[in-house]
This record gives structure tokens, sequence and C-alpha cells, in this order.
């Protein structure tokens, strides 16, 4: 069952399972603070929030806003250079969440890491913009069922980062 607790200053939403509760909302805050001037984003008790949004918002008066970015309880930083996107986990390298691209290039190429490596699970590592792909695991080239790069119709296997044909 849903919940949502009010007091003068802050508004609790949480899903109640016996004597268990978790803080959950789907579209909005579960959490807001002092008039929503702070708001944190849970799913089903884990910070969380979708579409490169921050999980929590901490607003002021004076119109500045500090965010952080978590997804599935796993905090993790956005930063953008001449107009690319890149999410780290730490400030020293690149890694994708929930299988979120890590890095977004301004010309539509995108590109999962798991710790810094090019790295994708069952799908291509980089798309291109045009839509050609690699496929990458733990930094190498690799795929066992098909080509792991596709270059418009020129294809090319690899099996843990050797050339194949």
């Amino acid at each position: 069952m849903y919940v949502c607790s009010k007091s003068k200053d802050k508004e609790l939403w949480y899903f109640l399972s016996g004597t268990h509760f978790a803080y959950h909302r789907k579209k909005a805050p579960a959490i807001l603070y002092n008039k929503s001037e702070t708001e944190l984003w849970y799913l089903f008790g884990k910070l969380h929030r979708d579409f490169g949004l921050p999980a929590i918002v901490y607003k002021s008066v004076v119109s500045s806003c500090f965010s952080e970015f978590y997804i599935q309880g796993q905090k993790y930083k956005i930063k953008e250079e001449n107009g690319d996107k890149i999410s780290y986990t730490d400030e020293s390298c690149p890694h994708s969440i929930a299988d979120n691209p890590s890095v977004i290039y301004k010309n539509g190429t995108k590109e999962w890491h798991c710790n810094g490596k090019l790295h994708r699970n069952f799908f291509p590592a980089v798309i291109y913009s045009n839509g050609d792909e690699e496929w990458w695991v733990d930094g190498k080239k690799h795929r066992y069922d098909g080509p792991a790069v596709t270059y418009g119709d020129k294809q090319y296997w690899f099996f843990d980062g050797e050339f194949q044909r």
C-alpha cells in the first residue's frame, strides 16, 4: 500500500508492506523538504531517477541548484565537455549504469563502459550516429555469434580481441 505522510516542512511517500516500508514514488519525488526546496527521488527504497535526471535536487533561494544523480541506488556524475555527455561512477573513468550509455557524443554516437573499458553484454558497446556498430567485452572487440564490427556493408569478426575474419 502507498502512503503519504505530510507535515509542515516535509512530504514523504513510501510503500508499506507488513512492517517494512521503502521510500517510493514513480513520477515525482518521494521526499520533499521545505516546500520542494529539496527533492529526493526513490524507487523501491533506492535513490533512483531515469532519463539522466538528478535523484537529489537541492534548490536555494538565490536560484542556484545542486544535483546528485543515482540509478538503482548507485551514485554517478554527469559531465558535459564540448557538447558530449559522459557519466562516471567516480572522477576517473566512464561507467554505464542500468544499460544507459556512459558517453553520448554531440554527433549522436553512443558508448557503453564498465569501469572505464568499452563493454556491453548482448548488445553493441559502440553505436555510431550512422548506424555502424562495435561489440566490446572487457575492453576487447568480441562477439561469438556474429560480426563484432559492422561498418556499412562491411563486417569483421573478433573473438576476445583477436581478428578472426
